[in-house]
């Protein structure tokens, strides 16, 4: 096949970007779980949410402390995953040009899951904010998007069988 139609059957922008930026947060939240777990982030709201994983009172308020060892075991598992999943988005849709049935089904796999995780985000939402003052709505709509887009490319795109 001829370089221009493999261009034509890479990911298009839309998908590429929202895999980049969706992919690089979780990324760096993956890893702050797995290697420093309880440690705040430079994101908006991530000091309250990692009251979650560990608090003390102070003063009548509720601040961060060390997680447990408990937790922490937790977290790194739970880093591990996140660190898998982004790596296979990005894996997905910058590794080869052609749009393959196998991709497709990958992206319908991961615009699924990233919606089931809009999902139990939102679920939460309330009682996060109760508990910690932090407001998962922002997440909910970063997930929500790009498994939207994700899905979009799965279900709409149109993939040529490949010729031999």
């Amino acid at each position: 096949s001829s370089a221009p139609e493999n261009a034509i059957m890479a990911p298009p922008p839309l998908v590429q970007l929202t895999c980049a930026v969706t992919s690089i947060i979780t990324l760096i939240i993956g890893y702050r779980d797995l290697l420093f777990a309880g440690t705040p982030l430079p994101f908006p709201g991530d000091e309250k949410l990692v009251l979650l994983f560990g608090s003390k009172m102070v003063k009548k308020q509720k601040v961060a402390a060390p997680p447990t060892e408990e937790m922490r075991i937790v977290l790194g598992f739970l880093g591990m995953y996140i660190i898998g999943f982004s790596i296979l988005k990005l894996v997905s849709v910058f590794t080869a040009p052609e749009g393959t049935y196998l991709r497709r089904n990958i992206f319908a796999a991961i615009g699924a899951t990233e919606l089931l995780m809009a999902a139990n985000v939102l679920k939460v939402v309330d009682p996060v904010l109760s508990l910690t003052g932090f407001d998962g709505t922002p997440w909910v709509a970063m997930y929500t998007f790009s498994g939207l887009v994700f899905l979009a490319d799965a279900l709409l795109r149109v993939r040529k069988p490949k010729t031999k």
